[in-house]
């Protein structure tokens, strides 16, 4: 609500704290319990501004800027009730106050009654200025309606009265986005730096937009104007660099990232991306290189390790690409994507059973993509663990209405002479009778007497 800085403050705060350790009671003009109030609520502490206002209020029962701390505390312990009752009270005292009306709506939004809030906030309108914080408030409860042509209209009314605040531009951005008015976007983007030439911000912006709409040039050159305005605009740096990576040209895309080195402390992204410039460009020691440093930054970076861990795995060295998927997984044991690539890996060493139980890790943790069941299927038939392998089968059948698993079904079924065959051979032909030929090259079981004759049946009704 209201904010103090300075000596004055300081020397306050002191004085109250020396109070409280001696159990002594000080004087305190109103002004200096605002600024020690103040001071508390921006650092969380709650509690010390809490005994600040009680103690206040006992000085200066009639200070209104008091009362209104008093609310705002009782809010912040989601005691409405309480502050919606005095701010009721000191609104008919000074009707047209504005902090009394946002600290009351405040509390109709915080209960959910977001266009009883609106109502309470247009009516600073009314009476002031400087529309501003209040344009925005409106806009943000607005956007917990989900009304974001509304909450765009206030937060461009809002951004007019200050057209350098960045997180009124990002909130604008964000409603037509959620619009899906990309060319309007881009379209008030263009307007606005033409009166905010210099705003690096909304350079930037327009570039992203740009990016999205797969129009690199022009998102290039946005980004360009973002850091000439301002060198060391690493976001710009870093949306620039992808840019290239997008367009193939991986030298300034690495040049970009290792500007962005020299401005800032490295981040496990930035070297990450380094990496896959650098395998790109078939530099393969320096991308090994910055796919370390990239893990060794941030051991949680899944993407880190699958960058390595697939480098390996396109250069046949299984081995290697093994020892970095154990020390990813003792880092990340819940990673379903690195689970599938240690079951990959050992497929392809012949190690089945390991194989096996990652593929096993894999689903447990909710990796349910057509090809980990497809490859899982593919393991248990090579360890001949067929009524596992139908197991796996009914489950994917139950994300995936494609007749290939019932033509596996079907096959499995037949050669443990399970009755169900029939049905699921039949199925598979009603979804899917074209890819019948593909599949019987790999499963002879659908070659079988009954399998064939339910096949003629099939197509003598036809």
């Amino acid at each position: 609500m209201l904010s103090f800085e300075g000596d004055e403050e300081n020397l306050s705060i002191k004085r109250f704290e020396k109070m409280l350790k001696t159990n002594a009671t000080y004087f305190f003009d109103s002004i200096d319990f605002e600024r020690i109030i103040s001071y508390y609520l921006d650092q969380g502490k709650i509690d010390l501004a809490e005994k600040a206002v009680a103690l206040a209020l006992e000085q200066h029962p009639n200070s209104l800027t008091l009362q209104l701390f008093k609310a705002e505390i009782l809010i912040l312990k989601d005691k409405t009730n309480e502050a919606l009752s005095i701010l009721n009270t000191l609104s008919k005292i000074e009707q047209n106050n504005e902090d009394i009306h946002i600290l009351t709506a405040s509390i109709y939004s915080k209960n959910g009654k977001h266009q009883k809030a609106i109502t309470t906030l247009k009516k600073i309108l009314a009476y002031t200025e400087d529309h501003f914080e209040s344009n925005n408030l409106i806009a943000m409860e607005y956007l917990f309606l989900n009304k974001f042509e509304e909450a765009l209209s206030y937060f461009k009314i809002s951004l007019a009265n200050n057209p350098k605040d960045a997180n009124t531009l990002y909130n604008v951005v964000y409603c037509y986005e959620m619009l899906e008015k990309e060319t309007d976007l881009i379209a008030f983007l263009n307007d606005y730096i033409d009166s905010n030439p210099y705003n690096e911000l909304a350079w930037h912006l327009l570039g992203k937009q740009y990016f999205e709409q797969k129009e690199y040039k022009k998102a290039l050159r946005a980004f360009d104007y973002a850091i000439l305005i301002d060198e060391q605009f690493i976001g710009a740096l870093i949306e620039k660099a992808k840019t290239y990576e997008q367009i193939g040209d991986y030298s300034n895309a690495a040049a970009n990232y290792h500007i962005t080195l020299k401005l800032d402390d490295p981040t496990a992204f930035v070297y990450l991306r380094l990496g896959v410039c650098y395998q790109e460009l078939k530099q393969k020691e320096e991308a090994i290189a910055y796919f370390n440093k990239a893990i060794l930054e941030d051991p949680q970076l899944i993407k880190a390790w699958v960058a390595i861990i697939t480098f390996y795995m396109e250069e046949n060295e299984h081995k290697k690409a093994l020892y970095y998927a154990k020390k990813a997984i003792n880092a990340n044991d819940t990673s379903d994507l690195l689970w599938k690539l240690i079951a990959m890996i050992n497929f392809e060493n012949q190690l089945y059973e390991e194989s096996e139980l990652a593929y096993d890790n894999c689903l447990e943790l909710g990796n349910y993509s057509k090809s980990t069941y497809l490859n899982f299927i593919d393991v248990l038939l090579i360890l001949g663990k067929k009524v596992k392998a139908i197991k796996i089968l009914v489950q994917a059948k139950e994300f995936y209405d494609d007749a290939l698993f019932l033509y596996l079904l079907a096959a499995l079924n037949y050669e443990i002479n399970d009755q169900s065959a029939d049905l699921y051979f039949m199925a598979a032909l009603n979804q899917d009778s074209s890819i019948y030929n593909e599949v019987v090259k790999q499963f002879k079981q659908l070659k079988s007497k009954k399998a064939l004759a339910i096949y003629k049946s099939y197509f003598k009704k036809k």
